[in-house]
């Protein structure tokens, strides 16, 4: 009665904390995962994935396009509140810190063969644009491998797992 169950089937929350690699939740979806010895993914989160998070992380890169300024496109975001769609905004907003950190290491003489003079916020939209779509990528890429742990790797026994005990 107190064995774990050897099958998860992965909600789409789940999926997109354990895609996007949402810091703490990321790492913590992905070891949840790790303790099952099967992980299916339903058709549906495939589908919420594609219709929510990912479509919403879409518009914020398409914006950062069209407008090509990063502050123009924090407004466009900062507008998304006060309609019904303010899930949408977070998610944007999320991607963008997601963003942030990946650009962390960027260095400025690295920015200066790259872009020359231009100003700081074309230069901005640019680095958050490739970075947002580098982000969609390689979540759509990793939607599978994710969430289905190969048949070759070792499991950590079940004690060890680092699963709450039931």
């Amino acid at each position: 009665m107190n064995e774990r169950p050897d099958k998860a089937f992965v909600d789409t929350s789940v999926l997109v904390d354990a895609l996007f690699e949402k810091k703490d939740r990321g790492r913590a979806a992905l070891q949840a995962l790790a303790c099952f010895k099967i992980t299916e993914l339903p058709q549906y989160a495939i589908k919420e994935l594609k219709t929510g998070p990912l479509s919403y992380i879409a518009w914020l890169h398409n914006k950062l396009v069209d407008t090509g300024s990063f502050a123009d496109t924090l407004e466009a975001c900062r507008r998304l509140y006060v309609t019904p769609r303010k899930h949408h905004a977070a998610t944007a907003l999320e991607a963008l810190e997601t963003a942030a950190r990946e650009m962390g290491r960027l260095f400025t003489p690295e920015l200066l063969e790259r872009y020359g003079r231009t100003s700081l916020d074309k230069v901005h939209a640019d680095l958050y644009r490739y970075a947002v779509a580098r982000m969609i990528r390689r979540a759509w890429g990793r939607r599978r491998t994710r969430t289905i742990p190969p048949a070759t790797r070792r499991r950590k026994s079940r004690d060890g797992c680092g699963c709450p005990a039931r």
